[in-house]
């Protein structure tokens, strides 16, 4: 499995064509949250939040990620674009800029993998409680897919994307449609589900759900706000690669490392 730090703008585009997980997001963030606000995007990866951020009228973005050849890469694809700044930092250890509101996209393996325990960890060391998607419901269950298929480009295409999403395509120079992680299972389902708990990720984890070990694949729903309205989820049959099948200690194993790296940075 690939660290969070390693991904390829390949890899990055290849996210962004994960059309149920990409228009939550463009559904979020073109609402009206982004007005006139400064938005910090942290990880910005391929740009597609900040670019959805600007679309949803936001006055500038921050751009943020840690791996030099990304931020070089942002650099040029917003390179005319004024209000949108790249800063290269490491979102899980370093001070944040300050902005209206924080975003991010980095939920994937486990629901806290690939950093985002140690980023909210970061992101309550420094007071920072504006940051959207917040709330998760958590499950465990039977994960069931049927075999591994070759990506279908005419059912997984452009078309199904938000249309602002459509127009970052068309905004990037060098991207071209890469369905790598795109349908690669189907029949996508979950049986013997219990529901465990609904928890604020911008909260430490509740020691009760390290208290007990549950027996099952996790299961978890994302939501952008406490009520669930726009949400994103791990039980996506299009983009299900990293994040299907995975066994509940593998949640645990990221609650004990939030857990120890919730301690206070210096912002002297």
């Amino acid at each position: 499995m690939k660290s969070f730090s390693n991904y390829t703008i390949q890899d990055l585009h290849s996210l962004v064509c994960d059309y149920k997980r990409t228009n939550a997001y463009a559904e979020f963030l073109t609402s009206g949250i982004c007005r006139d606000k400064v938005v910090v995007d942290c990880g910005a990866g391929s740009g597609i939040l900040t670019y959805l951020a600007l679309c949803g009228g936001a006055s500038s973005v921050i751009s943020c990620d840690h791996n030099p050849n990304t931020c070089e890469y942002l650099r040029k694809v917003f390179a005319d674009t004024p209000n949108v700044s790249v800063v290269e930092l490491n979102i899980c250890t370093d001070l944040l800029p300050v902005g209206d509101l924080y975003i991010h996209e980095i939920i994937s393996n486990a629901l806290l993998g690939e950093g985002m325990a140690q980023m909210f960890s970061n992101m309550r060391s420094q007071n920072i409680t504006n940051v959207y998607p917040s709330h998760a419901k958590i499950s465990v269950g039977d994960v069931q897919f049927d075999k591994k298929v070759p990506s279908d480009p005419q059912h997984n295409g452009i078309h199904q994307l938000h249309k602002d999403v459509q127009k970052f395509t068309e905004f990037l120079p060098d991207f071209e449609w890469n369905s790598i992680h795109i349908n690669e299972y189907v029949g996508l389902t979950a049986s013997n589900v219990q529901e465990l708990c609904t928890i604020d990720l911008r909260d430490p984890i509740p020691d009760y759900i390290k208290e007990k070990h549950y027996y099952g694949d996790i299961i978890w729903e994302v939501g952008f706000d406490k009520d669930f309205n726009i949400t994103c989820t791990n039980m996506n049959d299009t983009c299900q690669s990293w994040n299907a099948k995975m066994p509940y200690p593998a949640f645990l194993k990221y609650c004990y490392i939030e857990s120890i790296t919730n301690k206070p940075i210096s912002v002297s």
